[in-house]
């Protein structure tokens, strides 16, 4: 951000930190989210398979997005050289975090990705707000006592 910002003539820190807030607070992790992603971080795996500009997408979501550690894989579309629908980034998520199809949950905002994803076995969940993703995984059994440690 820095160096980005001090291309646009933004060049005191003060100034640099208002902007990102600003940015960040306006598309980042809305907070019942980012409470849904802990809770079910508690329980679960949780990957990442993005169609993202970041190839670093790793580093962003543990620091800028204070997510360090939850999520494995992250495999972003940029790195990969490969993005979503094809089924190769899905195989390769699937590979890196050494699971089963009938063994994963796809969530994405985009029918053609879930529709991808459930093409080679994954169970998957068009995203609409995150209210509803709670209820469907709560419907399913995935807040049983026993799927926490």
């Amino acid at each position: 951000w820095k160096n980005r910002l001090q291309a646009l003539g933004i060049s005191n820190q003060t100034d640099q930190e208002a902007f990102v807030h600003k940015i960040e607070s306006s598309r980042g992790i809305y907070p019942a989210m980012r409470t849904l992603i802990h809770r079910l971080h508690q329980g679960y795996r949780l990957g990442i398979v993005s169609n993202t500009y970041l190839p670093d997408l790793d580093t962003y979501l543990a620091y800028e997005c204070n997510f360090p550690g939850v999520f494995d894989p992250v495999i972003s579309s940029a790195r990969e050289g490969i993005a979503k629908p094809e089924p190769a980034i899905f195989e390769r998520a699937l590979q890196r975090g050494q699971c089963q199809p009938h063994e994963t949950l796809f969530v994405d905002d985009l029918e053609r990705n879930t529709l991808a994803a459930s093409a080679i076995g994954m169970r998957a969940i068009v995203f609409t707000s995150t209210d509803a993703l709670q209820k469907q995984l709560e419907a399913w059994g995935l807040f049983a006592r026993d799927n926490f440690a």
